[in-house]
């Protein structure tokens, strides 16, 4: 099955390839060749080895610039493992120690990163280039050793991602070289790897040539046995990120794949109750999960799947979700209830703006009273109304722009978060000012990452709009926080898993928020949509550089065109204008 391949050498493509039952070890000559293959392509770069991936320089402009020359590799694993600061992280096969210097930016001063490789060329290459990063960083946390995949030279448990880019295809014995992956990481630890595969098992003449061994194609599994070996070896809850084709050998295609898998947590059985939509889902172990029933399930599972379920303490109190029988705790907004839906004597004729009746000024009275809707009839308490005496509660006001947000954000393929919002804004839905704007904010960060490559789905983004829509009306004057701030938070709860429970992502879920309302608050003028939310997108888009694995894109440029509907313009003092 190519587990373990015993080469005949230089003697021509001949090969027999045992499968790990059968052949206890391979001689050495596959080893020798593709130490020889490496040892000759240290500091070269080596047209010979396809990597089609790069790296934007703001992730590399720590390295010495020397060092930064393309590896040699088929995928991005240190870009696609979630990287969170303070893990210590693993790379096997570090080469000469890129993504090892990418991984120490990313874990910071708290976390730690350890290059293996089996090369003295390339350590020594890596060792020279650290200097540099480690000047440049303010602290050293990366570490080089010499190695096998086969015996790692690393204690039990030691590291929380084990990350590796077109290596373990180089293994003589990879169901061993899996186990020390399984055995080195930590109980819940997770692996992110890249590497060659193929659909169906190659020709033998591919499985035995010297030169493809050091390419990475004689040593590729199929996908089948490759997700199989993992399954074997102990590992759960593996995931295929990315797929694309490789290269094609005597007519063989070959495939780079890019996969995590986790390190199983101790067996706990913990009570749970699938929320819903589906009237049931069955977990990666097989476990029944019918909608609305308590039943027992592995910790592990349950925590994989997050907030689809509740988790219940031994009081049977719900422990993953703040509740709402408690005095200052909420359901995330999505969880509630909508508003009941507006009547549809919504007008024909869409007022850029104003009073979306008749288009007069609105007026902010001191007093708030009760007001009638003129639309939907029901009954708020509220400062504002317009000159002519007409009220339209926030529903009525943004419901069919809240429509075409969500329409425009699921569907769009844009990642420039200014063009996407500038395309939204051109719709006759979408008035000059208004609480869609909230709305906005975070369905136009949520799509262009998802456009980006981030690690969502049309699930958070709507989630995201539904969050924004629920923010009142003129709370930048009465709440004292603008919506678009609270927007851009939205967002980055979402990108980063946040709840009012995990310290570390609802500290940089506030940090987000602080910081651009305070660049919004340092402006000294009325409120004006288009100017506060190009404030939280720019912003958004300036922390992603060391809160998200995927930097957002706020490049385009706006010229503003909206002055004469917007009495409260103070011209040149805005950064827009």
């Amino acid at each position: 099955m190519g587990e373990i391949l015993e080469s005949c050498g230089a003697h021509g493509r001949i090969a027999l390839v045992h499968s790990n039952c059968l052949l206890a070890a391979a001689t050495d000559d596959s080893l020798t060749s593709i130490r020889e293959f490496y040892r000759s392509a240290a500091g070269q770069r080596n047209e010979d080895i396809l990597n089609p991936v790069g790296y934007d320089t703001s992730i590399v402009s720590h390295i010495p610039e020397a060092y930064r020359f393309r590896g040699y590799g088929c995928g991005s694993p240190v870009m696609d493992a979630g990287i969170k600061t303070g893990e210590h992280v693993v790379d096997l096969g570090c080469g000469t120690g890129v993504e090892c210097f990418i991984a120490a930016r990313l874990v910071g001063p708290g976390g730690s990163v350890t290059g293996i490789d089996m090369l003295d060329p390339m350590l020594e290459i890596a060792k020279k280039a650290k200097q540099g990063v480690s000047a440049s960083l303010g602290y050293d946390t990366v570490l080089f050793r010499k190695g096998m995949l086969e015996n790692l030279p690393l204690e039990n448990d030691s590291a929380d991602v084990v990350l590796s880019n077109c290596v373990m295809n180089l293994s003589l014995d990879k169901r061993r070289a899996w186990e020390e992956v399984l055995r080195v990481l930590k109980p819940g630890g997770r692996l992110v790897i890249s590497d060659v595969v193929c659909e169906t098992e190659p020709d033998p003449s591919i499985r035995n040539d010297e030169t493809l061994k050091g390419e990475c194609i004689a040593g590729a599994l199929t996908e089948t046995h490759l997700l199989a070996l993992l399954e074997e070896t102990g590992f759960e809850d593996i995931r295929l990120i990315k797929r694309f084709p490789y290269r094609t050998v005597d007519n063989h295609p070959f495939f780079s794949l890019t996969f995590s898998a986790n390190h199983p947590l101790a067996s706990e059985s913990v009570k749970a109750m699938y929320r819903g939509p589906l009237p049931w889902i069955i977990t990666s172990r097989g476990t029944l999960l019918p909608r609305g029933k308590i039943v027992a399930v592995d910790r592990s599972e349950a925590e994989t799947l997050g907030e689809a379920l509740f988790l219940f303490d031994n009081d049977d109190r719900v422990s993953n979700i703040e509740g709402e029988s408690c005095c200052s705790c909420a359901l995330p907004p999505e969880e509630k209830q909508p508003a009941a839906p507006a009547s549809n004597h919504r007008p024909e004729t869409y007022h850029a703006s104003g009073c979306t009746v008749c288009g007069a000024p609105l007026v902010y009275e001191d007093l708030e009273i009760d007001r009638s809707c003129s639309y939907c009839k029901k009954t708020f308490t509220s400062p504002s109304v317009c000159s002519s005496g007409h009220y339209v509660c926030d529903s009525c006001h943004s419901d069919d722009a809240v429509e075409v947000i969500r329409h425009l954000c699921l569907t769009t393929t844009e990642t420039d978060m200014l063009r996407l919002f500038e395309h939204i804004r051109s719709h006759p839905a979408i008035k000059t000012h208004g609480p869609e704007y909230h709305a906005i904010v975070p369905g136009v960060i949520l799509a262009t990452w998802r456009n980006l490559g981030g690690n969502i789905i049309d699930m958070n983004i709507e989630s995201g709009i539904n969050r924004g829509q629920s923010v009142t009306g003129g709370s930048c004057g009465f709440f004292g926080i603008c919506g678009a701030a609270v927007g851009a938070g939205i967002a980055y709860s979402i990108m980063l898993g946040a709840t009012p429970l995990k310290p570390a992502e609802r500290k940089a879920v506030q940090t987000v928020t602080t910081a651009v309302l305070d660049e919004i608050a340092a402006i000294r003028a009325a409120r004006c949509c288009q100017r506060d939310c190009w404030i939280a997108l720019k912003k958004a888009a300036e922390l992603s550089e060391r809160l998200l694995d995927r930097p957002l894109r706020a490049e385009h440029v706006i010229t503003c065109s909206q002055q004469e509907n917007n009495d409260e313009c103070f011209g040149k003092g805005c950064p827009v204008f």
